[in-house]
């Protein structure tokens, strides 16, 4: 028997416009698959469940 419980998954989609020069998508795709980015959104999730603590017994998991 599992010890956890899927409540609910968010989804997380980045347009970016079309027509955009071939360079500009290279940086954004190389942005987006960054480790320093990676890190950073990972931060950000675990402040924003960190300001409920209602949410404190919950485990998080990022994953792409």
């Amino acid at each position: 028997m599992s010890k956890q419980i899927v409540m609910e998954e968010f989804h997380l989609t980045i347009f970016v416009p079309s027509g955009l020069a071939s360079p500009v998508y290279d940086a954004i795709r190389q942005t987006l698959v960054s480790p320093l980015f990676r890190t950073r959104l990972r931060r950000a999730v675990q402040n924003a469940f960190g300001r409920h603590p209602e949410l404190t017994p919950v485990k998080v998991k990022l994953s792409r």
